[in-house]
């Protein structure tokens, strides 16, 4: 559930103005010592509505001029405080910040980038000796081209050994990081396209929600594919 910026501006206690040129009565700012900084809604250039946020702050040592862009709805609150912080960040005096400015600086894992990218890091990871894992790698590749459909191979990692899996054959690789919570399937066929050219040493493994990446390669995670397939028939 979302929350509209205009909720979380009057949660804040902004003070509302009725502006000449908005797309939306009333447009809102932000009295902070001698500095004001506004919020109309407009459309950018790129034609999506947003809140303009922007005006000067004068320390009287230095001006800064604000220009940014918030959407019209927050996933939550306390993501709507942070954006404004983050905005407004390195702008005025530890002294001058009202205690909004400071939760929100606090609330900084909310920021959708921030986000964003928790969701685009790898779950698990561990490091393989390039030697190493280009051995390891030729004879997946063997296996691969001669595996079934349903053959898989299984990643796992203890925190020091990586254990790869494959039917009756095993095949353990010294490597750093820090131990899976669990380990991850991808189909053995698929293996066939591991690079034959490891650039990097030494080789990363990791794991997403739906993917097993090696190297620079990514896999789709059989076991994952499998709980989305029983999911789907049970609706």
């Amino acid at each position: 559930m979302t929350i509209p910026t205009r909720t979380i501006f009057e949660m804040l206690g902004f003070e509302a103005i009725n502006a000449p040129i908005t797309d939306e009565q009333p447009d809102y700012f932000i009295p902070i010592g001698r500095h004001r900084v506004e919020m109309a809604q407009m459309v950018n250039f790129r034609m999506v509505p947003i809140f303009q946020v922007s005006g000067v702050i004068n320390t009287g040592r230095s001006i800064h001029m604000i220009e940014a862009e918030m959407r019209l709805e927050m996933d939550s609150y306390e993501q709507g405080v942070a954006w404004l912080a983050y905005i407004l960040r390195d702008v005025f005096r530890q002294f001058e910040k009202p205690d909004w400015l400071i939760e929100g600086e606090g609330w900084a894992d909310q920021l959708p980038w921030r986000l964003d990218a928790a969701r685009a890091a790898p779950r698990s990871s561990c490091t393989v000796p390039r030697e190493w894992f280009r051995l390891a790698a030729k004879q997946l590749r063997t296996l691969a081209e001669t595996a079934a459909p349903v053959d898989e191979a299984r990643f796992d990692f203890d925190g020091l050994i990586l254990t790869l899996n494959v039917g009756a054959a095993q095949i353990p690789l010294p490597a750093k990081g820090d131990a899976w919570d669990r380990p991850a399937w991808v189909r053995l066929a698929a293996l066939a396209d591991l690079p034959k050219r490891l650039v990097y040493d030494p080789v990363t493994i990791a794991v997403w929600d739906t993917r097993l990446g090696i190297a620079n390669t990514r896999f789709m995670r059989s076991d994952v594919a499998a709980e989305m397939e029983s999911a789907n028939a049970d609706i």
